[in-house]
């Protein structure tokens, strides 16, 4: 991106949060995000200024650089990669698999005395790289803090209980509550899926692929 937009849109963004940069903050901002092009900028700051209440905090250069991430995912054709494509039978090419997890929506330890911990509980999603190839590269950064320090295979993604499909939408495509309290379930869907990626992982060897 040009400088002077740089200096523009962050001075924008630290107003909305009622906050200032000093020099050596918005010099470690610049090194951190320059490789933006000016219209994901552009649109990566209204995204933060539409999520963030007015005096809330200030992104960091990593909370900047995340959204960059999501904003290619979004515009594909917009982006020229630096990396060649190839074929991966794991990721289908793509380098990256959208996975879901449970989590709380507040830390555990603020659940208010005498709640259910369970109804504190929701589904969040995640992009996490191929352990198997190297397309990863046209989605993550290579180098720095945002690089992956850990990949995946699917088998990986299942076993650590996390869906590859949008829990959303079990049961015949019927839209379901995000929240999931039966852990029994959950665990029988996971053996469901390993099985099912185990099945098709046994196909490609007899098919030769």
């Amino acid at each position: 991106m040009t400088y002077d937009l740089f200096i523009e849109l962050t001075a924008k963004l630290a107003r909305w949060c009622n906050k200032n940069l000093n020099d050596t903050q918005r010099e470690i901002y610049w090194e951190a995000i320059k490789k933006i092009p000016d219209k994901a900028f552009e649109d990566i700051i209204d995204t933060l200024i539409g999520e963030i209440p007015p005096s809330g905090k200030l992104p960091k250069p990593d909370d900047i650089s995340l959204q960059w991430f999501y904003w290619r995912q979004a515009h594909p054709d917009s982006v020229t990669p630096e990396y060649k494509q190839t074929w991966c039978n794991e990721c289908d090419g793509d380098g990256i698999f959208s996975v879901w997890y449970q989590d709380y929506i507040v830390p555990k330890n603020q659940i208010p005395p005498g709640k259910d911990p369970d109804k504190f509980i929701s589904w969040y999603r995640m992009f996490v790289p191929c352990s198997k190839c190297q397309n990863w590269k046209r989605q993550f950064p290579t180098k720095g803090p945002c690089r992956p320090k850990r990949f995946y295979t699917r088998l990986d993604i299942l076993s650590m209980g996390w869906r590859l499909t949008d829990p959303c939408f079990d049961n015949k495509n019927k839209l379901q509550t995000p929240l999931k309290k039966d852990l029994n379930q959950l665990v029988d869907i996971a053996v469901n899926d390993m099985d099912a990626e185990l099945l098709r992982i046994e196909k490609e060897v007899l098919n030769g692929k």
